[in-house]
């Protein structure tokens, strides 16, 4: 039997970006697109991105918010409520670009139930697509990682519901103490991790990507990325962002791969490790670039584990 998807295009108020994503959805040929708008405190929508809603656009499920439901509660809320239908989710932010043989790759992926014990799938991995990188890895394929990848993602309805905006601050030592890819970590990024944790158990509506890297600590999941950066930001340095109004990171550069992701899953040994020290700079920020490097190097020339 196979199962359905929906696509979630989330934004709140960058018109031309909105209409950005409209067009390249539009030339993939995707069915289930649901463009969820959030309004302002005021229950306002932006007046250009109600307008984009009628004419070629119309093809798609509008969702208007009413209430404004902010950074922290929009996406979690429209994934359960899709995930109440479709059995799985496609989440786009309004400032992700996803090249549509990408997109479909993922679709592809999740044409079957994951393992149970895997969490998410994304698409902007750690590397740049250029010749010295694709000398070195190879060809793109899906690959393990404990970290989650915010910029353009998906999750299946059978894992979804581990995954909680409210955490309780009372019980986060005892449930992280019983996982043991918790215990794996350094005691400088537990100490890291707790602080963010603890920042959203007082605030959920922070952020909601916190939460997901505590559902995958308490619950022992994994994610799968691909090994190049297969998506990309478009949003940095613009005063209407919420998480990206700084310029570019420093990390951030080169080429994306825009071609098919082979499946693969497992991956080990050096490549493995590599990646996995490189997603810990990238999406968790656990230590310092040149503290990284370091890093890598005692892997290549010693095999040392990634955590």
């Amino acid at each position: 039997m196979s199962r359905s998807t929906a696509i979630l295009l989330a934004g709140y108020n960058r018109p031309e970006l909105i209409e950005m994503q409209l067009k390249a959805l539009l030339e993939v040929e995707v069915t289930n697109v649901f463009v969820s708008i959030d309004c302002d405190q005021q229950g306002v929508i932006d007046s250009e991105i109600r307008e984009l809603s009628v004419g070629k656009y119309s093809c798609f499920s509008w969702v208007f918010q009413e209430k404004k439901l902010g950074v922290g509660g929009h996406i979690p809320f429209m994934v359960t409520k899709l995930l109440s239908e479709f059995d799985n989710c496609v989440v786009i932010e309004d400032d992700v670009q996803i090249p549509n043989r990408v997109l479909i790759s993922g679709i592809n992926l999740l044409s079957t139930e994951l393992p149970k014990d895997c969490l998410t799938i994304g698409f902007f991995g750690a590397l740049p697509y250029n010749l010295f990188t694709r000398a070195i890895f190879g060809r793109n394929k899906w690959r393990k990682t404990e970290y989650f990848s915010a910029w353009g993602w998906a999750t299946q309805r059978e894992v979804w519901p581990k995954y909680s905006p409210i955490l309780d601050g009372t019980k986060i030592d005892e449930e992280l103490q019983r996982s043991s890819l918790w215990q794996k970590k350094d005691e400088k990024s537990k100490l890291r991790w707790k602080r963010r944790f603890k920042v959203v158990a007082e605030s959920p509506t922070f952020t909601w990507d916190f939460q997901m890297a505590y559902a995958t600590y308490k619950h022992e999941f994994f994610h799968v990325l691909p090994i190049y950066r297969s998506a990309d930001n478009v949003g940095f340095d613009d005063y209407r962002s919420t998480n990206t109004l700084s310029k570019r990171p420093r990390w951030y550069f080169g080429e994306s791969c825009c071609k098919d992701i082979n499946k693969a899953i497992d991956t080990y040994g050096f490549i493995h490790r590599i990646l996995q020290i490189l997603d810990k700079f990238t999406w968790s920020g656990d230590s310092t670039l040149i503290l990284q490097f370091r890093t890598i190097f005692r892997g290549l020339f010693k095999g040392e584990s990634a955590y």
